[in-house]
């Protein structure tokens, strides 16, 4: 412990951000946890080992959580267990104890501070056994850890804060501590109670080096009024967006009861402090309700808007539990005074009935808006048992819409859980004000074409103004008064956002945080519908730079497809953001094959060339472009076909020729072997699909042929047939195939 008196030349400071690591899991009491990182809170055990006997332990506990809200380091009764609930290697404190004489005056004793991405500080309070059931000559440790991956990898001891005189409360079993971390300079600070003449607190620094005190600071009694008495161990609350300390107080007059009171300070420079309300209205609390100092308990609502208290009124009998609710942002002590309501509890509870005695025993606000707290009951057997704990600490309550600034809409929920008997004592984690506020705002649609952001703190602030980080991409758009913006950014990707708070016509504080634009997913190919040779393939690719999944008409799910086929083909490409779609047609085709010669054409009809070829060009020798050509005279000609495949060029030449249909058919004939006239035979020119047929009168057909060069000679099954009268049935086609009316008729067979 070093003993250090700071001068500063530069007025300017910053403080640490907001946006880290909110604990969304908690660890406390007799190895119980809750759970917000779901909708719905849930509740786990985890492992605890009891100190002292008769659960006289007052089971401090603190968490350290990652970006995610999830454990990764917490510290329970002595020990750190890492995410899994296991002790740590070199994770047990030697010696460690900490007990308390009155249970009312509960403690926070325990933080963790993040110093840098892979290292944390933590204090805790220990002490040495005072009989029956306490402990007293209070120390504060404090340890340095290092992470690498969020895994635990060393603990070290850094140094320990040993108050050598009764005159710091710290000494004193019988004062709780509440030594919550402030941020001031890029220090943080905790107020130890000093109960001298000249100043009302100790201002211990921490970091890597130990506990450092600070002694050129103006925290003096002078700037309050005679008689009043400070009480940082009781309560102290560091606002980061008003950037006000709060902190208990009371004030005491001869023969009145003292009144209790919230003061309100702000860090000006170099650790002077100015009292924000000047006398008669240096204070924000005014007690009207006359509750307890010593009894109180505090939570502020998890944006910090409101603050509730919870006491005793008197240690009358019969004298009921209260809740009480002000607001932190009222303009003046007045304002605050009056905005100060009580909110009612369910069920009458009274502070003391015969012999038993219940009081609040902690007060916390948790990441889903609510406000959980416990009652504590002390009967006649707790003294008679020895122990300051009670088995009816089990039962678990809540404020519901706590921020609602219609209280109407306020409820206090009694009994939502019961833990095991004794388990629930005897606070619940200590947490630093980064790790109990959320960030500044949600990032409800991280799409870069679809940004939603939520802002946090709308019950606090009169209006905003955005910046997204993107002044040339976006333009105008990157600034907006809209506390929930939607934005379209150009590009995915990491952009500071900040976002400045107005309150009251005045600049209240601007937060920011990195914000992760996500890609939204876009395919369209360079061509939709395409061509390939036989043999040849083509390559479709439907990268995007970023991480995706893909799904083609094929069932492939790679990025690229090699096509060789001819289809239709699609492919989608999903993320979080959506899913684009794009399609293409494939056409795999020949080279033009030869299809024109050297022909004849008919005196009386053109002949068709028809060289038609996948999507081929054309160009004839007549400057036709067209697939067919139907020459019109005889003569040379040319042609040229071309495809991606390949093509020819072809010379050929086309001659006349008589294309006219004739059959000649004689009426007689006489097949008596003397050399003439002795075969029936038709002569057919331009003629196809010959047949003829020749019946005799009673109708049997004694001939049949189809070929025109053939004859009848006459017989029938090898025999002369008689002289008579035969008739005939021509059938025909043209040489185009064209079918022609039968020919009928008689020939005249002579012997």
């Amino acid at each position: 412990m070093k003993r250090y008196i700071l001068f500063f030349i530069a007025l300017h400071f910053s403080l640490p951000g907001l946006a880290q690591h909110q604990a969304k899991q908690w660890v406390f009491g007799q190895g119980l946890g809750m759970d917000f990182t779901t909708p719905q809170v849930s509740y786990f055990s985890t492992p605890w080992t009891a100190v002292m006997n008769n659960n006289n332990d007052l089971n401090q506990s603190s968490v350290y959580c990652g970006k995610d809200g999830k454990l990764i380091i917490y510290f329970l009764n002595g020990k750190y267990y890492d995410k899994d609930f296991t002790l740590i290697s070199g994770g047990e404190v030697h010696n460690y104890m900490l007990s308390t004489h009155l249970v009312y005056n509960n403690s926070k004793p325990s933080f963790f501070i993040d110093v840098d991405e892979n290292t944390l500080l933590h204090y805790y309070v220990f002490g040495e056994f005072y009989p029956p059931r306490w402990t007293n000559n209070l120390k504060i440790r404090l340890n340095k850890i290092k992470l690498l991956n969020n895994t635990v990898i060393s603990i070290d001891s850094v140094d320990t804060y040993a108050p050598n005189s009764p005159i710091s409360n710290l000494y004193n079993f019988q004062r709780p501590i509440n030594i919550n971390p402030i941020p001031i300079l890029d220090k943080n600070i905790i107020l130890l109670p000093k109960e001298d003449i000249t100043h009302f607190a100790t201002l211990v620094s921490i970091d890597t080096t130990g506990f450092n005190i600070i002694n050129n600071h103006n925290l003096t009694t002078q700037q309050f009024l005679p008689n009043f008495h400070m009480a940082p161990d009781l309560f102290h609350f560091y606002h980061p967006l008003n950037q006000n300390i709060y902190t208990f107080g009371n004030h005491f007059q001869l023969n009145q009861l003292p009144h209790t009171f919230i003061v309100k300070t702000k860090h000006i420079n170099s650790f002077n402090f100015e009292n924000i309300f000047q006398s008669p209205k240096y204070t924000i609390f005014p007690n009207k309700y006359n509750l307890r100092l010593e009894n109180l308990k505090i939570s502020t609502t998890i944006q910090g808007r409101y603050v509730y208290i919870f006491g005793n009124q008197t240690n009358e009998p019969n004298q009921p539990l209260k809740i009480l609710r002000g607001d932190l942002f009222s303009k003046d002590s007045i304002e605050f005074y009056n905005s100060i309501l009580e909110i009612p509890l369910p069920q009458y509870i009274p502070g003391i009935w015969l012999f038993e005695h219940k009081y609040f025993l902690d007060a916390q606000s948790a990441p889903d808006g609510n406000i959980y707290f416990s009652i504590f009951t002390q009967s006649p057997s707790s003294s008679f048992n020895n122990t300051n704990n009670d088995p009816s600490n089990k039962y678990l309550h809540r404020i519901v819409n706590p921020e609602d600034k219609d209280s109407n809409n306020i409820q206090v929920q009694m009994n939502i859980h019961t833990f095991p008997d004794w388990s629930l004592f005897a606070s619940f984690p200590g947490l630093s004000t980064n790790q109990l506020m959320p960030p500044p705002f949600e990032v409800l649609s991280a799409c870069s074409d679809s940004v939603h952001l939520d802002l946090n703190y709308k019950n606090i602030i009169d209006s905003v103004w955005w910046d997204f980080g993107d002044p040339v991409g976006l333009g105008a758009a990157n600034n907006s008064s809209v506390v929930s913006p939607v934005i379209k950014y150009p590009n995915y990707g990491k952009y500071y956002v900040s976002v400045q708070l107005w309150f009251d016509g005045d600049t209240l504080r601007t937060l920011g945080d990195t914000v992760l634009v996500e890609p939204v997913p876009h395919v369209e190919f360079p061509f939709h519908d395409t061509l390939i040779c036989i043999g040849e393939s083509v390559t479709m690719d439907a990268s995007q730079g970023f991480e995706a999944s893909y799904l083609w008409s094929t069932g492939s799910t790679d990025s690229v497809l090699e096509i060789t086929e001819t289809g239709l083909y699609w492919v989608q490409v999903s993320t979080a953001c959506g899913t684009a779609y794009d399609t293409v047609q494939v056409r795999v085709i020949r080279a033009p094959e030869e299809a024109v010669h050297d022909t004849s054409v008919c005196f009386f009809g053109p002949v068709l060339f028809d060289v038609s070829a996948d999507s081929a060009t054309y160009l004839w020798s007549t400057g036709s472009t067209e697939p067919t050509f139907a020459p019109r005279q005889i003569g040379n000609y040319w042609v040229e076909v071309q495809n991606i495949c390949g093509g020819y060029y072809k010379e050929f030449r086309v001659e006349l020729e008589n294309c006219e249909k004739t059959l000649y058919i004689p009426n007689a004939f006489t097949p008596n072997g003397d050399g003439v006239n002795d075969c029936f035979q038709v002569s057919a020119e331009n003629v196809a699909d010959y047949h003829i047929q020749i019946f005799n009168r009673w109708g049997t057909m004694v001939y049949s042929s189809t070929d025109p060069k053939e004859c009848w000679d006459g017989q029938y099954q090898g025999k002369p047939v008689q002289e008579g009268v035969y008739l005939y049935l021509i059938r025909y086609t043209d040489r185009d195939g064209n079918l022609q009316t039968p020919k009928r008729g008689e020939i005249v067979l002579y012997r």
